[in-house]
């Protein structure tokens, strides 16, 4: 009876670990809006949107184009209209890829 309880134990962990991998591995989501803010040491940047303002982090995989050139974090300037691709990991919004639009 005890082994029986361990096992269903352990499939019981390992369905609440598998439900706990979408939150943070997230479906990407899509935003669009106008660059508010660039800080270059938190490494972020605010977008304005019809929603209200939303702050973006990146990370070493993050990229940043510009029609099919790659750019950097110091190249992005407020008033630019930005389509971002993200995911969402606890309550940061974690950048996958920036297009620049304009």
């Amino acid at each position: 009876m005890l082994k029986k309880l361990s096992v269903i134990s352990i499939l019981i962990m390992a369905l609440f670990m598998a439900g706990q991998l979408p939150v943070y591995a997230g479906d990407v989501l899509n935003a669009t809006g106008k660059v508010k803010d660039v800080d270059l040491d938190e490494k972020s940047i605010v977008v304005g949107m019809e929603n209200g303002d939303q702050v973006f982090y990146l990370e070493s995989g993050s990229q940043i184009k510009m029609g099919n050139k790659n750019k950097q974090l110091k190249d992005v300037s407020i008033g630019m209209v930005l389509e971002v691709k993200y995911v969402k990991s606890g309550d940061d919004n974690m950048v996958k890829m920036i297009n620049i639009v304009s």
